[in-house]
């Protein structure tokens, strides 16, 4: 897909120890429901813009899902959709009992998911607190101009970058690296500065490795 605004969902579950894989899996299932639903009360067209991106982290029990809708209203309309009611009741069957603690879900209002998102590579993902600004166009700038002199020397470019869709001053990257560590080089002391650079725009809230492969 090209990089028009969407909405993107994203979802840290801290499954049970050894149900991991099927929280992601029983994930897939629900948003392959949503991206057959019929229009809604208030909007046309399947809801999902791209399918699921679930990402399980190897070292954790961490799974990490990045569902990307044609809006807001997409989203919020989901309730008034034929089906919605018998897959929530899956969700309620099959997820909810895999979690160790409820879900924590953010909404990234975005024109960056790159259509590359789950191909191979390593990817991080920086949840930031920014700090004050007049208004919510000058929140980003900041953050972009940091990305912007850091990604090609580190060698990565963002596949997500926007900020929360009820909260303009807390923004969220996910960085891409188109292999994994040991064939990047990744400095580390450069990844560093970096971050040293967007803790001066704002407070770092969560900085974690989440994929690789």
């Amino acid at each position: 897909m090209s990089f028009t605004e969407v909405l993107c969902e994203v979802l840290l579950l801290q499954a049970k120890e050894g149900q991991k894989d099927l929280t992601a899996t029983s994930m897939t299932k629900f948003c392959d429901f949503a991206s057959h639903f019929p229009k809604t009360e208030t909007s046309e067209g399947s809801a999902l813009a791209q399918k699921i991106f679930p990402i399980v982290r190897e070292d954790s029990q961490e799974v990490y899902v990045f569902v990307v809708w044609r809006s807001r209203g997409h989203h919020d309309g989901l309730v008034t959709a034929p089906g919605f009611e018998p897959s929530m009741q899956m969700l309620i069957n099959e997820v909810f009992p895999t979690l160790a603690q409820p879900a924590a879900a953010f909404y990234v209002k975005c024109d960056r998911v790159g259509p590359d998102f789950l191909t191979a590579g390593r990817l991080h993902l920086i949840e930031v607190q920014l700090n004050g600004h007049d208004s919510p166009e000058e929140v980003g700038n900041p953050l972009e101009r940091v990305l912007s002199a850091y990604r090609d020397k580190l060698g990565c470019h963002p596949v997500l970058f926007g900020l929360q869709d009820d909260d303009s001053r807390h923004a969220v990257v996910v960085l891409k690296w188109s292999a994994n560590c040991e064939e990047v080089g990744l400095d580390k002391d450069l990844y560093d500065r970096m971050l040293s650079e967007m803790k001066a725009q704002g407070e770092i809230l969560r900085d974690v490795h989440i994929s690789e492969h």
